[in-house]
């Protein structure tokens, strides 16, 4: 599939998630006048205030004001707050990515390392021991490993802080401390996973015939793996990484509760329960973007893993 073709799927899927996001928040139960007005509002000033938020309108007039608005990056202000929804989510978003990326950079490295390990000691004690701890990790929840964590290394051990956020441009040390823990608890699963990916790809790609010529022609096994072995096994890799990325992302909802971080998710989830349906849907799109960029983005990769893409694309 050529680029513009992914460009332009990109955009239709981002239209969809609109639509979907903007509809799933017209069902939430609640008036969200109501709640703004107050309980002692009388129905006249409920009225009034449903009409300064566009809300007397028709479902489908609203959408198209609000995806209007979108398109030039206003995605409306707070019900509560008053401050624009583009702001917070802008200063939300570090915490967010700052905890995904890094959780993601321990769960490629420790996995691959793992993966490739068990996948050379196939049927020894290594690939039974790294098969049967992937296979405990991969069921643990991660806020039960959070939980866990906190208990050993921050409150038994001391080793990192319990909670809160200190930004890097603050003090980069301070920073990498407060995220570890969260960063390890959205990780061990997707590490799990991906070391059983390595694993499996690296199994089959070891038995291909090409590495076995290699071999045969007396080049190292370093070599085999490194020029061959490990970019072969690597499309089936990236693509099981970019879907476990994304559903990183929604675990970090949940991870930033335990170890209360103001990211994303924590801002989401204050949202939902004050029903502040800007703030709800402003952030459901900023996640679905991301999600698609990073689908995109392993799009690409194939490119540079499988040369028979860049020929066909």
């Amino acid at each position: 599939m050529s680029l513009a073709l992914r460009l332009l799927r990109m955009v239709f899927t981002l239209v969809l998630a609109s639509v979907i996001v903007f509809g799933l928040a017209l069902l939430v139960p609640g008036d969200p006048a109501f709640t703004l007005a107050g309980e002692s509002a009388t129905p006249e000033q409920i009225e009034e205030v449903r009409r300064a938020l566009g809300l007397d309108q028709p479902a489908h007039l609203q959408f198209l004001n609000w995806a209007s608005r979108a398109i030039h990056g206003d995605l409306g202000k707070s019900l509560f707050s008053g401050q624009p929804v583009a702001t917070e989510i802008a200063r939300r978003l570090p915490v967010t990515l700052s905890v995904a990326l890094l959780a993601t950079a321990m769960a490629t490295v420790l996995s691959i390392i793992v993966g490739l390990l068990a996948s050379l000691r196939r049927g020894t004690w290594i690939d039974r021991t790294v098969t049967g701890v992937a296979s405990v990790a991969m069921a643990m929840p991660e806020f039960w490993v959070g939980l866990l964590l906190v208990s050993l290394f921050a409150l038994k051990l001391g080793w990192f802080p319990v909670a809160q956020y200190v930004p890097l441009s603050e003090n980069p040390s301070q920073w990498l401390m407060h995220l570890v823990l969260p960063a390890m608890a959205l990780g061990v699963t997707k590490t799990a996973e991906l070391a059983r990916q390595v694993r499996s790809s690296m199994s089959q790609v070891l038995e291909e015939n090409y590495i076995r010529t290699a071999r045969a022609k007396g080049l190292r096994s370093v070599q085999i793996i490194a020029k061959h072995a490990l970019k072969n096994a690597g499309t089936a890799f990236v693509t099981v990484l970019g879907v476990r990325i994304a559903v990183l992302l929604g675990g970090v909802i949940v991870i930033e509760r335990v170890f209360a971080l103001p990211g994303l998710g924590s801002l989401m989830v204050n949202s939902v329960l004050a029903r502040d349906l800007p703030m709800v849907q402003g952030v459901a799109i900023a996640i679905a973007v991301m999600v698609l960029i990073i689908n995109f983005l392993v799009d690409l990769s194939y490119r540079f893993f499988n040369p028979r893409v860049r020929v066909i694309g």
